[in-house]
């Protein structure tokens, strides 16, 4: 677990300097693009500390094999536009995957799916929205 806090540290710095593009997307349609924004510096750095906040865990990040609502998808960008890493938020689990490996963390009140959904920017309907908050509300314990 230790290579994600790395990562999250990596992250960090990368932030500080400017180099790094927080890209979120909401993984919802299928074939049609989907929803995506950029977060602001102050934003990726809060999602960034409220990963490092989370619990790690063994438990694998289940992909979704249906139709709607798959999660969050957030991709960082280096200026050299490389991928620095891939985070995804499905069901109560965070995956990080960066070049040092993967980890997961526990998100049981699917907070960082609730937050991300937060900071959506336009062209999200206030009726999509409303959606997935309901989606992800329904499976919590």
């Amino acid at each position: 677990m230790g290579s994600v806090k790395k990562g999250l540290l990596l992250i960090s710095v990368l932030l500080l300097l400017g180099c790094t593009t927080f890209r979120v997307e909401l993984d919802i349609y299928s074939g049609v693009p989907n929803p995506s924004w950029i977060l602001s510096p102050p934003e990726a750095e809060d999602l960034t500390n409220r990963i490092s906040r989370l619990v790690p865990t063994d438990e694998v990040l289940q992909r979704p094999e249906t139709l709607g609502y798959r999660g969050f998808i957030v991709q960082t960008t280096a200026a050299s536009s490389a991928i620095v890493q891939t985070i995804r938020a499905y069901h109560g689990i965070v995956e990080v995957v960066d070049s040092t490996g993967t980890a997961y963390y526990l998100d049981p009140e699917r907070q960082i799916e609730l937050w991300l959904l937060a900071t959506s920017k336009p062209p999200l309907s206030d009726d999509l929205i409303d959606d997935i908050v309901r989606e992800i509300m329904k499976d919590m314990p």
